[in-house]
């Protein structure tokens, strides 16, 4: 009498071994996949100037159903900005930073309940915030060589980490053992590619995509990228492509190449079918789509408070 029955999770958290695992989203692409209708207006690329309250040099974005975020980095802060999903192009203010250092170069990703961001300028460090409070950091553990410039991608199973141009190897981490911050088991692979600062991979349809200095096509083995045996190769061609700024309509890519916004078929990376110039370069910035249109900002100058607008039809909001 009085007994109060456990739940299973109450039941087997009681045990000191325990470890909960959060499963890996499958609605994170890292790259913005629009519907096969969508149309970029390349006639219609527009600079709105003096935007941030802070400069913003490879930021990491996060589009909710509430607020856009900008998280980190420039070479004298590490300032989260957020503003309403409503009020893109105003409102914006400083929320926060981004504890413990330099994080330009640094890699973002979600998994599960967390935004995760990986390395940055000499740093092996993997950080980690809850979706719900991108204010409240904690540090997660270290990989075995510092980061910066590298790649990041969640499959059902594992987060890959591409360590840039500091190494020349990538990380294939367990997602639950990521959660439990278990960084022992982090598996180091040498890198399948001929150079080092690639910056972002994403799935789009069948293949998976390493888009950079340098790009790669990779097929799809058991839910997994085969690293291993890459379908497209193109060392050769060299993209400074921003965090999440790739957008992926109907078998095309566009995507913030220095000062162009460049468009390629996904059946042939090397040659660069469209070039529409913008108003200034965001190599190493960062993009997000709201309410049908492209914004595009952050750049390699540490001093660019500006954003790029370029209207997208039938768009929807990423990335989520």
């Amino acid at each position: 009498e009085g007994f109060i029955r456990p739940t299973i999770k109450q039941f087997f958290t009681s045990y000191p071994d325990f470890k909960e695992v959060i499963p890996a989203p499958t609605d994170h692409p890292k790259a913005m996949i629009q519907p096969n209708n969508a149309v970029i207006d390349t006639s219609s690329i527009t600079q709105l100037s003096n935007i941030f309250p802070s400069n913003l040099m490879s930021p990491h974005t996060y589009v909710n159903d509430t607020y856009i975020w900008l998280i980190g980095a420039n070479t004298t802060s590490n300032n989260i900005m957020r503003t309403s999903v409503n009020t893109p192009e105003s409102g914006w203010s400083v929320v926060g930073t981004i504890p413990g250092g330099d994080y330009r170069w640094s890699t973002a990703c979600i998994v599960g309940d967390y935004y995760y961001i990986f390395g940055g300028q000499n740093k092996n460090t993997i950080i980690r915030a809850p979706l719900n409070d991108l204010v409240s950091w904690e540090t997660v553990g270290n990989a075995p060589t510092n980061a910066a410039g590298g790649w990041s991608y969640v499959s059902d199973n594992y987060v890959y980490w591409g360590t840039g141009y500091t190494s020349s190897n990538y990380y294939k981490i367990p997602i639950a053992d990521l959660h439990n911050k278990n960084l022992g088991a982090i598996t180091t692979i040498a890198d399948v590619t001929t150079t080092h600062s690639t910056h972002q991979m994403f799935k789009y349809k069948d293949y998976y995509y390493l888009i950079g200095w340098g790009s790669w096509v990779f097929p799809d083995v058991g839910g997994e990228p085969d690293l291993a045996n890459p379908s497209q190769t193109h060392a050769s061609v060299g993209f400074a492509t921003p965090n999440n700024s790739v957008i992926a309509i109907n078998d095309e890519l566009y995507f913030a190449n220095g000062v162009n916004l460049s468009k390629v078929s996904t059946s042939d990376l090397s040659t660069i079918t469209g070039n529409y110039t913008l108003p200034f370069t965001v190599s190493y910035g960062s993009g997000f789509v709201v309410n049908n249109n492209l914004y595009l900002c952050g750049s390699y100058a540490d001093s660019n408070r500006h954003m790029i607008k370029i209207p997208i039809s039938n768009a929807i909001n990423s990335p989520y």
